[in-house]
């Protein structure tokens, strides 16, 4: 277990700019001269790799001076909620998967079923149900994208034995599978209901948010997920840890990313715990905020991309959670989602496959 946390945060520590601080050596109480030696050998490695870029952040956040009026800012969802409300049924006839929901619920298939319906002019999630079928009438089919995810997590757990439907799309198969890897959701309580099954246009909130080229500013300054992995591999370490750090310090500790997160199930938040990350302080901690959080997302994130959607500051989520998942791939042969095994940091195995790297 402890060799594959720092192969991971080895690599994730090397994507940020911060490679080769991050060494582990299996040393017995018999062995001193080699605890001498990798101690001497990794303490000059790090003396000649010069200060820590981290200390930077001591005398003023790094990225001073961002304007967002110079950056294009992703921000679909007020355009999107308002398509849905006037145009709920432009891409297609739904008539029948409306008419599939009546029929599961009045024949007792479901007990409820979770989509969702305009309340005093905003689309909502909503329980529909046996006793008020005329309601389905008013289930909104170009859904907006929301988490209902934990909502399913939470009803099944209150309610054990709940027969639930949830409007949904290959993205929520996926969520849901990761929760019931993670023992949160038994999958033969949920049944998911995909409006693309009844049509032949895409719908729901499996549709992808319009991207946009970055500007100026964060070309020169920043990271966007338009940019791929080996994109980022690329540049030099240096240049990989300012444009991080420039990213990270716009965050406002909002926690729009873990509280949007279809996901996120823990009842005690890391991101909240006083030793790690100070509860209460608009500043957030850099790295350590958004490096605590890409650890969690390992054997868990889908790349649903309602994160970087949530994100204030246009913070590109996306792209360190993509390298998280392509780690986890790459080490573990694990996709989340899909794979229907435990993920690999939550069983210890019954043999090491994984060797320490050498001090470089």
């Amino acid at each position: 277990m402890t060799i594959k946390r720092i192969r991971f945060l080895q690599e994730l520590l090397d994507f940020v700019g911060m490679g080769g601080r991050l060494h582990l050596a299996w040393i017995s109480s018999a062995e001193a001269q080699k605890f001498v030696q990798v101690v001497t050998e990794f303490t000059q490695k790090i003396k000649d790799m010069g200060p820590s870029p981290l200390l930077a952040l001591s005398h003023g956040r790094p990225g001073q001076g961002f304007e967002a009026s110079q950056t294009t800012e992703r921000s679909p969802g007020a355009g999107w909620l308002q398509e849905t409300l006037e145009k709920p049924d432009e891409r297609g006839d739904h008539s029948s998967m409306r008419e599939q929901i009546r029929t599961w619920l009045h024949e007792g298939e479901l007990d409820v079923f979770l989509g969702f319906k305009e309340i005093e002019g905003h689309p909502l999630p909503y329980l529909f149900s046996k006793a008020s079928l005329e309601e389905v009438d008013a289930l909104i089919i170009e859904a907006p994208r929301y988490p209902l995810e934990t909502m399913v997590a939470t009803m099944v757990n209150s309610q054990p034995g709940i027969k639930l439907g949830v409007q949904g799309d290959e993205t929520t198969r996926k969520a849901l599978n990761v929760l019931s890897v993670w023992n949160q959701v038994s999958p033969e309580s949920v049944r998911v209901l995909d409006p693309a099954d009844f049509t032949s246009e895409a719908t729901g909130r499996g549709r992808s948010p319009e991207s946009s080229e970055p500007g100026p500013v964060k070309l020169q300054l920043g990271l966007d997920s338009c940019m791929g992995i080996e994109s980022v591999h690329a540049m030099d370490q240096d240049d990989r840890i300012k444009r991080w750090m420039y990213e990270f310090q716009k965050c406002i500790k909002c926690y729009g990313c873990r509280n949007v997160c279809p996901v996120c199930f823990c009842k005690e938040c890391s991101l909240e715990h006083q030793d790690l990350i100070s509860t209460g302080t608009v500043l957030t901690e850099v790295p350590i905020f958004h490096l605590v959080r890409a650890v969690h997302m390992a054997g868990r994130c889908i790349d649903c991309g309602m994160c970087e959607q949530a994100c204030p500051a246009n913070i590109p989520l996306r792209l360190l959670y993509r390298k998280v998942n392509a780690i986890v791939q790459e080490l573990f042969d694990y996709e989340n989602g899909v794979s229907s095994d435990q993920p690999p940091f939550s069983i210890l195995g019954d043999k090491v496959v994984l060797e320490p790297k050498p001090i470089q």
